[in-house]
């Protein structure tokens, strides 16, 4: 059972009458922050309830509380015990936190989807490429008209055009080719770090100010704006920088020029320095429009059996605990 709150109290503030057995405190948005969800205490399980919150008060009936809303930001969710303002649940709540974690993932997705920031640039003829690397180019081995229901286009490439993943196999020979890489480096939390006009190389001291709780990725921001022609002055990475990184739990580093290592380097030690530490690279991103900060890094290579790379479209994503 319960009542409502006491003379002066806001609705929808509950005064809570439950028997408990393991208790916490729900705390509930006002009115016109609500989300539509039932919530079964009896059985800790979420149920589509049409627009309104219903309460199980016993073995045979649902009372029904129209603003009834509880907060799930993800401090609360991880306590081993859920806590809402004013009101107990008479049951464990790792069951019923489960339930509305997903159900709230998917409303806040669906109501207000997260960001997206396309970090790929145009893959077209003309396309920058690695000086001796195949262009782009385009043929059509069919197109719709008489004899043919469809178009069908041929393309060639080099697996290093546009973003893109170098495999092992690209500065080892005994390394594993793009089709054989864990897909996991390549999916998850990582940082962009601005370290704009720092070539020829990018230093510590260039990324020091944005290390604080580092993500195993990091991407860095040395253009102002990405060339649209092939540069031969790009930035890579210092392999000093590489080493302190992945001394750091780095397992994945990017940048927005075509290598990590000098264009003109003939060692590519920085490229020696990922193979020996194990970690992998994301090149020729493009970062003109991504702030600094955290986000979500999607950028999967293709399963390319037997190639030294793979292009990626590669994408970041606002991350929702951020947002929250």
């Amino acid at each position: 059972q319960a009542t409502e709150a006491p003379q002066g109290e806001k609705p929808p503030f509950l005064v809570p009458r439950l028997g408990m057995r393991r208790q916490g405190v729900l705390e509930l948005f006002s009115p016109d922050h609500f989300l539509d969800l039932p919530w079964n205490l009896a059985e800790c399980d979420v149920k589509p309830f049409a627009t309104r919150f219903a309460i199980h008060s016993g073995v045979h009936s649902w009372v029904s509380y129209r603003w009834l809303v509880v907060r799930t930001m993800a401090p609360i969710l991880r306590r081993d015990t859920l806590v809402v303002n004013n009101l107990v649940l008479p049951h464990s709540v790792s069951h019923f936190a489960s339930h509305f974690a997903s159900y709230d993932s998917a409303v806040n997705t669906s109501r207000h989807p997260l960001r997206l920031w396309d970090i790929s640039p145009a893959i077209h003829p003309g396309a920058p490429v690695f000086p001796g690397d195949a262009a782009f180019e385009q043929r059509w081995a069919a197109r719709l008209g008489p004899g043919s229901a469809v178009n069908v286009s041929t393309l060639t490439l080099s697996p290093h055009t546009g973003a893109h993943a170098d495999a092992p196999l690209h500065y080892d020979d005994a390394g594993a080719a793009a089709g054989a890489l864990d897909l996991t480096p390549y999916l998850g939390p990582c940082r962009v770090i601005h370290a704009i006009d720092c070539a020829p190389l990018v230093l510590w001291r260039h990324i020091a100010h944005a290390l604080a709780r580092l993500p195993p990725r990091v991407l860095v921001r040395t253009y102002r704006r990405m060339p649209l022609q092939w540069d031969p002055a790009l930035a890579g990475y210092a392999p000093s920088t590489i080493e302190r990184l992945a001394d750091r739990g780095v397992v994945l580093i990017g940048i927005d020029t075509a290598s990590i290592d000098p264009a003109a380097s003939k060692t590519l030690d920085s490229h020696q320095v990922i193979r020996r530490r194990g970690l992998r690279v994301l090149e020729n991103l493009l970062l003109d429009e991504v702030p600094e900060g955290d986000y979500e890094l999607i950028a999967l290579p293709l399963k390319l059996t037997t190639a030294c790379a793979s292009p990626v479209r590669a994408v970041l994503r606002e991350l929702r605990e951020l947002r929250s």
